[in-house]
């Protein structure tokens, strides 16, 4: 399947989809759902007698159109057929559903409160991003944690600060692309480049962040070939902290603390 002839049409899809007295959604239409192999690995899949998959997944239509279903819980699908699929060299599965079939098995959902932790280390902090999620669903990943899975991750601000920091120009990776956003129209031609939260590489803006982190290889790969020519904070703390007394040098450890890369 060729997902960039796919036409992202949530009005259409929702055409086909009906919610019946029990909870259940059916589907007049045939139709598929993709979710990454990886996802039962993550504990955001699990296949088996039953089916249940995080709810953030596409509903196909036709190999045509698409919508983007984007609900932090665990949803059970009924699936006449299920097959691994390769999409943009990653491994799906990909789930059909024949007209009449049970889409959603119901809309009654546990809260499940470890969701928010296993999509930010599978989206935010390791970078990997399924096809069918645009700029404006990174953005928006953690709209439902309070009303889904009971989780009040405060101030929405921190959370976009974050987003922004692991999207990039496609051009140039060292740009944020917030910066080179011009339009919605813009996000959906020219899609940034999505990084892990954690590298060292990419992640880092100075050469004693990219060499004080977990992963020193990669940080003196990086330092090398990135050279920083101005000073940071943490830089002057470090060389400012030999031959200090010891309630001075505690200071500094208490900021180095609160600037050390994580």
């Amino acid at each position: 399947m060729d997902t960039k002839s796919l036409i992202r049409d949530a009005d259409r899809v929702r055409e086909h989809l009906i919610e019946l007295e029990d909870g259940s959604i059916v589907t007049n239409k045939a139709c598929k759902i993709h979710v990454p192999e990886r996802f039962t690995a993550k504990k955001l899949a699990v296949i088996g007698s039953e089916v249940f998959v995080f709810g953030f997944f596409p509903i196909i239509m036709d190999d045509e159109y698409y919508a983007v279903n984007n609900t932090i819980a665990m949803m059970r699908i009924s699936p006449s057929s299920t097959k691994r699929v390769i999409v943009n060299n990653n491994p799906y599965f990909e789930f059909s559903f024949e007209p009449g079939d049970k889409v959603i098995y119901t809309t009654a959902l546990v809260v499940t409160d470890t969701l928010t932790y296993y999509m930010y280390d599978e989206f935010v902090a390791k970078g990997n991003i399924p096809w069918y999620m645009n700029y404006f669903d990174i953005v928006n990943l953690f709209e439902t944690a309070k009303e889904h899975a009971g989780v009040d991750l405060g101030s929405r601000s921190v959370i976009e600060l974050i987003i922004s920091t692991i999207t990039r120009d496609p051009e140039d990776m060292t740009r944020l692309y917030r910066h080179i956003l011009q339009s919605h129209e813009f996000a959906t031609t020219t899609p940034p480049v999505v990084i892990p939260f954690r590298s060292v590489i990419w992640n880092t803006t100075d050469t004693t962040s990219k060499l004080n982190g977990a992963y020193f290889d990669q940080g003196i790969s990086s330092a090398l070939v990135n050279e920083w020519e101005s000073v940071e904070l943490i830089e002057e703390l470090y060389r400012s902290y030999q031959g200090m007394p010891i309630w001075d040098s505690i200071w500094v450890e208490i900021q180095l603390s609160l600037h050390r890369p994580r």
